[in-house]
């Protein structure tokens, strides 16, 4: 009687996963549908909403971060709403004269004020979110990779490893992770503290499926820079996937 009342509810729960599923996957086409329909604030409501209730839902935080994006792109685009500004003063005879001392100074302190880096962050915050629910946000992992890769600049590299680095990646674009590694570990051969050749062969493992030896890269990468968000991430995404 045990049994058959085990493998009963394991059906259950196996069917009640594969509704719940599909049911996420009907609600996020409808949003993804109002995105190419070009209807931004509203699938972006919708979209937060989902997240609300389906927060490791990868997709989702994808399309949330390249709606971000694209709210960032349409800023940037955005002439200087400052550069025409004239500050003005009334002399003695009643008439309106430009003061360029003050309208200098206006103009200075209101173009100091970035408009499009409030934007950015916001897009970069998306990214990060999206890491810290999910472990299936795949274009958001690549996406900040490559926002944040020129945080980290190592002026003692040579040019034999920059080149091997550039080979590498390469092939890493293309999906050849196992080349791509062998290129990432000849660069670390000549460079052991090259950063970023340890982060990136941490991630040729990681698609690989390889987590021990992801784990092992991404903690010396952790050890050398403590600040860095990617390789604490994947080192948790590692311990997960390993089990």
């Amino acid at each position: 009687m045990t049994k058959p009342l085990i493998f009963t509810l394991l059906l259950f729960c196996f069917l009640t996963t594969a509704a719940q599923t599909e049911e996420q996957q009907k609600k996020f086409n409808k949003i993804d549908d109002l995105v190419g329909r070009n209807e931004i604030d509203k699938a972006e409501k919708k979209l937060i909403a989902f997240l609300e209730i389906n927060s490791s839902y990868g997709d989702a935080w994808d399309l949330l971060a390249s709606i971000k994006l694209y709210r960032y792109q349409n800023e940037i685009q955005i002439p200087n709403l400052f550069e025409n500004i004239v500050f003005s003063t009334t002399d003695e005879d009643g008439n309106q004269v430009e003061n360029e001392s003050n309208t200098k100074a206006l103009t200075n302190l209101l173009s100091s004020i970035n408009p499009h880096q409030r934007g950015y962050d916001t897009y970069l915050s998306s990214l990060k979110l999206g890491l810290a629910h999910s472990t299936t946000t795949y274009k958001n992992s690549m996406n900040l990779r490559h926002a944040l890769r020129e945080n980290y600049s190592d002026t003692t590299l040579g040019k034999e490893e920059e080149e091997l680095f550039r080979e590498a990646e390469v092939e890493f674009s293309t999906k050849n992770y196992n080349k791509a590694a062998i290129l990432y570990q000849k660069a670390l051969d000549i460079k052991p503290q090259y950063y970023k050749a340890s982060l990136y062969l941490g991630d040729c493992y990681y698609m690989m499926g390889n987590y021990i030896d992801v784990i092992e890269k991404f903690e010396i990468c952790v050890q050398r820079f403590p600040n860095f968000l990617e390789p604490r991430k994947y080192i948790v995404d590692s311990y997960l996937q390993e089990g």
